[in-house]
């Protein structure tokens, strides 16, 4: 069997994980420019986690057993076996994701299923179901008080309009590949696991 680990990788922190063959957690995110975009940014609190989550890599809050795990792929992924062998080999040119291995290289891997999406350019989406299986997986050991995605709203923009007046400039961004601009943080790579 051949397992793929979804990571960026090791650097820091950490001195009781080391696994081999792994360099230091990278981002296409300019540090140094981000962080004089943040000097003055409101919440000083944010603006210095999210650089040193940058930097070092997320935590991803797990709090569950560590034990070794392979859950088989989501039936879109073993359907298009095509659509999910091309967007792994994009990532792992990206340097988004490293592997193909013969054997785990990191104690306890946890290989969640992979799903696929067609998208409406006619390529795929795929996604790593951290949800599955029920029961034992990733997400059930998250706190979701603690780690929570909170999407602004139009309401919220609105919002921000009206207290910044009629000449407040706004844009919306879709940023393409947008998780793998956070690397994981070394501890964790063992829950990023896919096959």
């Amino acid at each position: 069997m051949e397992i793929t680990l979804a990571s960026s990788v090791l650097n820091q922190s950490d001195s009781s994980f080391t696994p081999p063959l792994f360099g230091p957690p990278t981002t296409p995110t300019a540090i140094p420019s981000l962080s004089t975009e943040l000097k003055n940014h409101p919440n000083q609190m944010f603006a210095s986690d999210l650089l040193q989550d940058l930097q070092w890599g997320c935590h991803l809050g797990y709090t569950g057993p560590h034990a070794p795990r392979v859950t088989p792929n989501l039936q879109s992924a073993t359907l298009h076996p095509q659509a999910v062998s091309d967007a792994l080999a994009k990532e792992v040119s990206r340097g988004q994701t490293g592997g193909p291995f013969q054997e785990p290289l990191i104690p306890n891997l946890q290989c969640s299923p992979l799903g696929v999406v067609p998208k409406k350019d006619g390529t795929w989406c795929i996604s790593m179901d951290l949800s599955s299986p029920h029961g034992s997986l990733v997400n059930d050991y998250i706190s979701k008080d603690t780690y929570t995605l909170h999407y602004a709203t139009f309401d919220q923009a609105l919002a921000l309009v009206a207290q910044h007046g009629q000449k407040a400039l706004m844009a919306k961004l879709d940023i393409k590949h947008a998780f793998p601009l956070c690397p994981v943080y070394p501890a964790d790579l063992e829950l990023v696991g896919i096959h």
